[in-house]
């Protein structure tokens, strides 16, 4: 049985190029959906990965003269519901809407606005940069984690369309303890990149550093536990962080990348969500708040000593 369905991908930064790219190779037909001030046709899209370099056909468009069946979000976080409301009379009733992002909050935004979609949430550890418009650097090998957020979305439904995959995926059949974990993850490392305005692995180069990591996961540790989402330890949340950190030691991180460009970055929807959910619960979360300031204010960390 032919497996192979049409897939609009949402979003032509890192992630979206690398799984544009990966579908297409995988036999799948592949329309990566641009913003209205991007010129749209047909292209390739490269993923540099070590010495190799793979170039993919995709057609980009601003919009979809097809139904969508299938969509793989991949903007930022803090776009998500903007960019899916535009896209969203040309979905069909059933369709898979998949979000592939960093962050928090956006999926119950999602659900709230469109009752009734069939929405899946996807993490990944892989590591990607831009090198170039539409040159995407494979930076660092990982897992994408992918489960239904709501009760519609179920496996059946979606790991078809995902056949043949270059891409190492695994379906969970509870997503929530795993959009926590990265979600501290990512606010452990994303922000202090930028701040730092280092590759993800030079966070582990001294002590500071660290140290900051691990207040940040402390704080995330106890939002978690008050929410009742998951039980951990900000100790178990900084190992996978540094974990992280090591796999993708040469990665350019997301917030990074936005913020040396002079970009909004998705930190409103990483430690900005913990700022503001202890706020809430009545947990201190400085460290936190202090990424979210400086990013906002593009005020940098001075240079640290060990």
């Amino acid at each position: 049985m032919d497996k192979r369905v049409h897939w609009h991908v949402l979003g032509a930064g890192a992630m979206g190029c690398l799984w544009a790219a990966d579908l297409a190779r995988a036999g799948h037909e592949v329309t990566l959906l641009l913003k209205p001030d991007h010129p749209a046709g047909t292209g390739s899209v490269m993923v540099e990965d070590g010495q190799s370099v793979q170039s993919s056909i995709i057609r980009t468009a601003h919009t979809s003269t097809q139904p969508i069946q299938h969509l793989l979000v991949c903007t930022k976080a803090t776009d998500t519901v903007t960019a899916v409301t535009m896209h969203h009379a040309s979905l069909t009733e059933d369709a898979c809407v998949v979000l592939l992002q960093n962050g928090m909050g956006q999926h119950q935004q999602l659900a709230e606005r469109f009752p009734g979609i069939r929405l899946y949430a996807a993490l990944s550890t892989d590591g990607a940069w831009l090198k170039a418009p539409f040159h995407v650097v494979h930076a660092g090998h990982g897992l994408t984690r992918i489960g239904g957020y709501t009760r519609n979305a179920t496996a059946i439904a979606l790991l078809p369309a995902l056949h043949a995959l270059v891409l190492p995926i695994e379906w969970t059949d509870d997503i929530m303890p795993a959009l926590w974990l990265k979600l501290a993850i990512n606010c452990a490392i994303n922000g202090l990149t930028a701040l730092h305005d280092c590759l993800n692995g030079e966070l582990l180069d001294d002590g500071p550093r660290q140290r900051t990591m691990q207040q940040l996961c402390e704080e995330v540790a106890a939002v978690m536990q008050a929410t009742g989402i998951a039980v951990t330890t900000g100790d178990h949340l900084y190992q996978a962080a540094v974990e992280t950190a090591q796999k993708t030691a040469e990665n350019r991180s997301s917030t990074l990348q936005d913020f040396r460009a002079g970009r909004a970055t998705e930190i409103p929807a990483l430690n900005g969500y913990i700022v503001s959910a202890g706020e809430r619960l009545g947990i201190a979360t400085p460290a936190n708040r202090d990424i979210v300031d400086r990013i906002m204010q593009r005020r940098p960390l001075p240079p640290s000593t060990a």
